[in-house]
């Protein structure tokens, strides 16, 4: 009987293995080896390419643990993770989008970067010098910025864009970054019909839309 490795299966099989797999274990199986990971280029789950719904929540937050539960509300599965990067006391969590999480941490020094829960595959970004001062341990403080990206920061046209107001009415604050660049590009601008804190931001068709 002609015996084969599990790396070693027909390619074919692989495809239909890897057409069935949940998203956590697809990150499993793109880990095997060179061709498995091939082939999961062209199988990846239909939660990948959709807006489908998450909900991410500490496992036993009375004891601060870095356990979270995360679960899939289209498949019923609830799964565990250990996220240390997602320590309620130093970090606040600004954008939850395509499968990734802006985080910003305050100690021990001021860090802004894309988590990924489930891979935890970590993306860091200059620091912004716009971001010092401010008091990110209230996160209801309307002068805090608030965040939007044009698409996921692993694509190469990914831009992250933050705005913030400034105390007046119709002055505000934007802080721009692509992937790839070093610094962020930073404008201050006036805008009479802006006449409230800026609650949410939203990157659609090319624009960048608010609502106050």
């Amino acid at each position: 009987m002609d015996m084969r490795c599990w790396s070693d299966l027909p390619y074919d099989i692989l495809v239909l293995i890897g057409k069935k797999l949940t998203i956590v274990d697809h990150l499993s199986f793109c880990a095997v080896c060179k061709d498995w990971r091939s082939v999961s280029k062209i199988c990846c789950p239909v939660q990948f390419t959709t807006e489908s719904l998450w909900l991410m929540f500490l496992r036993n937050p009375r004891r601060r643990s870095a356990q979270w539960e995360i679960g899939d509300p289209s498949s019923g599965c609830i799964y565990t993770i250990d996220a240390p990067l997602l320590s309620a006391r130093t970090t606040r969590c600004l954008l939850s989008k395509h499968g990734w999480l802006l985080l910003i941490s305050t100690k021990p020094s001021p860090s802004l970067f894309f988590f990924n829960p489930l891979s935890q595959a970590r993306i860091d970004l200059p620091w912004c010098d716009a971001f010092s001062g401010l008091n990110w341990d209230r996160p209801k403080d309307p002068s805090l910025p608030v965040f939007a990206i044009s698409s996921p920061p692993t694509s190469h046209d990914c831009v992250v864009w933050s705005v913030r107001m400034l105390g007046r009415v119709g002055r505000y604050e934007c802080c721009m970054i692509g992937r790839g660049e070093n610094n962020w590009k930073t404008k201050r601008r006036v805008n009479e019909r802006i006449t409230g804190p800026i609650l949410h931001a939203l990157f659609y068709e090319g624009f960048f839309l608010l609502e106050h």
